[in-house]
């Protein structure tokens, strides 16, 4: 927020020529300081100062010639100094005055446009004008990430923190609408209070606004970890509960304010609360569009916030990962029904754990039924699990992959997200919709029989979307669809459909085709599937192809398909086909690393090394995406990832840089540095991160090397983040000392 609103005018002064050189003093109940809240270091200015008031609006000074306005601005003085003749007429000062009066109604204005009139802080528009006045209509982040070297990547996040006050509408029908906007000051002063400390600690950008009625949002820019964000919330929520919402602090407060207020604490609720919805993005675009889209993710956490009793938070991210519930099991059918679907991100084929009531791993042991006393909490215990096959706005479908035959689910048993990267998960009973009915189990056992034989050609996935939303037009072109796939593949081919996740296939080599005469049939399908559908996409493998050792069966074929969809969002040409080959798994968890995703990379990373793909930059890709995603906890599985990757290949700088790096992350600079001269060349002469890394770790261990070597690194350092922009908390914890460093006598 601009400080304390002044600098509306002071901008809208600084727009008049005669102001735009003018020097502004801030005057509060007759203490003035600079506008930058610092001493007044002038005697003259001092005394000037002391004279304004509201029958002096100027005084003038000879040596040196000056100049000296006073303009109020809600409940400020606002001095300005200019040069101006001891000899300025009478005429031109008043003019001064009445462009400063026109400055100030201009700059009234504006602030009330952008703020809101019962809280002060910002509106709606304010919100956006404030993220566009700090960052600009587009972003102009650059990152250093390289998927090639994989080195470390900094960028920059926005986190939407969406408040709304519990039973509001309670608070005004009980205690009138005077209480009301009391509660609603209050709110804004206390989160705009905890704001301020949140951008002190964390060095975060901090905007508060008030988008309209009891709703209230936080927020933060810069880099912020998970752990980071569930801090910010619990600091958040704790200055609204303590102490009790509104206090008698509180209330002395507002009548200090505003005499004409009469407030008496019967009349006055006590303890509100408020629920807190949170949502995340990288920043890679016009920032007020990321709020937008972040406001519909936050508004959908802050229901399940509510929905789950209120004076929580729930984060969008986290609300399919621990948050959603069995509605119903339609036992007969085999399908049960959670209240979880597209609004907060579940898709088709995600395989949830079912947690049977009392056993969700929050629920109390009570000492006895009648008894309120806690004696333990119940475990969390998996008693199911189940996958999506359809995905509604609110709600989902779900078959169960493991359950008891007979057994019913329970009203309200809690999911839990597992994480399968891209395995394929096999469902008992499926069907294919293709002329030729085969089923789920029947493609998969034939995949391995022709496998074993060395008489599979091609096994694949195609995808594609409807281009209607009208059921019937799209099952009418799904039969069109297979009619021509059937078309054009051979007649050996075979089709199994998972809803969701496309079309598989398998192509039997009975006939000695040229393995390149298939990949140009292929090539041809996505043209004319689109006549039909649209964004129609092959993913494929060719068993003959594949690196030598590596695993052929029907599981490994379809987890390489499904891989493959990753991976391609990686290559940089544009395609609409994509064969599986050696540097998939690379790629594949890069984009998991990209998307800070150590769950589903762990899976994707043990089903390749099962498989036979052993490279060292797998390991390296699970070290990376730990400490690009600040997950502190995981900092030892990172120093195996990055150790294995150096052991199995020590010519490869880049893995011991990123050794060095996590020694740094972790305070151990003596180790780091040691790990840094190794690559001396490698790391000091290079436009990366590892530099700042690379300067901290000399200077903590300075006793050890010649002041001109580290100040060499020193300026390596300055130079790279001149460049970059710097987002991570550790490289900017370390640039200020490099900055500092460089400014003092030793290094200077």
């Amino acid at each position: 927020m601009k400080i304390d609103n002044i600098e509306y005018f002071i901008e809208q002064a600084k727009k008049t020529p005669d102001f735009t050189d003018a020097l502004f003093y801030v005057g509060v109940r007759g203490k003035w300081t600079t506008k930058e809240r610092k001493p007044v270091d002038d005697h003259f200015v001092s005394e000037t100062l002391s004279k304004l008031n509201s029958k002096l609006l100027y005084v003038r000074a000879k040596s040196p010639s000056r100049l000296v306005l006073l303009q109020k601005f809600q409940n400020f003085d606002v001095a300005i100094q200019i040069s101006a003749s001891s000899r300025i007429q009478q005429r031109r000062i008043n003019n001064l005055l009445e462009m400063l009066q026109e400055s100030h109604r201009t700059a009234l204005m504006t602030f009330q446009a952008n703020h809101d009139e019962l809280t002060g802080i910002f509106n709606r528009h304010g919100i956006k004008n404030e993220l566009v006045r700090l960052y600009g209509t587009h972003n102009n982040y650059t990152s250093v990430n390289n998927s090639e070297n994989q080195e470390v990547s900094n960028q920059q996040d926005m986190v939407l923190f969406s408040f709304d006050i519990d039973r509001f509408k309670s608070v005004n029908d009980t205690f009138g609408h005077q209480a009301g906007d009391m509660v609603l000051s209050v709110f804004a002063k206390r989160i705009s209070s905890c704001a301020d400390k949140i951008s002190k600690n964390f060095g975060l950008k901090v905007v508060t606004g008030r988008p309209g009625g009891e709703e209230f949002d936080v927020i933060a820019i810069g880099s912020i970890s998970a752990k980071q964000q569930g801090e910010i919330a619990d600091l958040l929520l704790d200055e609204i509960r303590n102490p009790g919402l509104p206090s008698e602090e509180d209330i002395a407060r507002l009548q200090k304010d505003d005499s004409t207020k009469k407030l008496d604490r019967k009349g006055l609720p006590n303890n509100v609360t408020a629920s807190c919805g949170i949502s995340k993005a990288r920043i890679s675009r016009d920032v007020f569009s990321i709020y937008e889209s972040l406001k519909l993710q936050s508004d959908n956490a802050l229901y399940r916030a509510k929905t789950d009793g209120r004076n929580c938070y729930r984060s969008y991210n986290d609300i399919k990962k621990k948050h959603g519930k069995v509605v119903r099991h339609f036992i007969d059918s085999e399908l049960i029904q959670i209240d979880i679907g597209k609004d907060v991100g579940v898709t088709v084929g995600e395989v949830y754990n079912v947690h049977f009531p009392p056993f969700s791993g929050n629920k109390p042991i009570l000492e006895s039924d009648s008894s309120s006393k806690v004696i333990g909490y119940f475990p969390q215990i998996v008693s199911a699990s189940i996958t999506v096959i359809d995905v509604q706005q609110q709600a989902s479908i779900c078959k169960p992959i493991s359950l008891e035959q007979g057994k019913q689910i329970p009203k309200d048993s809690l999911l839990s997200l597992t994480y399968k990267g891209s395995k394929f998960i096999p469902l008992k009973k499926t069907f294919n919709c293709a002329t030729v009915e085969e089923s789920e189990t029947e493609f998969l056992n034939k995949l391995d029989e022709l496998s074993a034989a060395n008489t599979l050609a091609v096994v694949g996935r195609i995808t594609a979307k409807q281009k209607s939303n009208d059921n019937r037009s799209y099952n009418d072109a799904l039969y069109d669809y297979f009619a021509v796939l059937k078309m054009l593949l051979p007649p050996t081919t075979r089709f199994f459909r998972r809803r969701g996740a496309g079309l598989y296939f398998a192509i039997e080599d009975s006939e000695g085709r040229e393995i390149d005469q298939l990949r140009e049939q292929l090539r041809e399908l996505p043209p004319i599937l689109n006549t039909i559908a649209s964004h129609a996409e092959v993913h494929y493998c060719v068993p003959s192809a594949l690196p030598f050792g590596v695993a052929r069966n029907s599981e490994a074929l379809l987890f390489y398909c499904n891989a493959s969809v990753l991976a391609k969002k990686e290559q940089e040409e544009e395609s609409s086909v994509f064969e599986f080959d050696d540097e998939c798994p690379h790629m594949t968890l890069y984009r998991w690393r990209k998307q800070s995703n150590l769950d589903d990379a762990l899976v994707d990373a043990e089903m390749f090394r099962l498989c036979g793909f052993n490279s060292p930059s797998v390991a390296n890709h699970i070290g990376l995406t730990i400490i690009e995603g600040d997950l502190i906890d995981h900092f030892s599985l990172a120093r195996v990832s990055f150790s294995h990757a150096r052991i199995a290949e020590p010519q490869t700088e880049v893995f011991t840089a990123n050794l060095a790096m996590l020694n740094a992350c972790e305070g151990n600079f003596s180790a780091a540095v040691d790990l840094f001269n190794s690559i001396n060349d490698f790391v000091a002469n290079r436009d990366s991160p590892y530099v700042v890394a690379y300067a901290k770790s000399l200077l903590e261990n300075s006793d050890r090397f010649d002041v001109e070597v580290i100040a060499a690194v020193l300026l390596n350092a300055l130079e790279y983040s001149e460049g970059n922009t710097v987002t991570s908390q550790y490289l900017k914890r370390w640039l200020i000392d490099v900055r500092d460093a460089i400014r003092s006598e030793r290094f200077g």
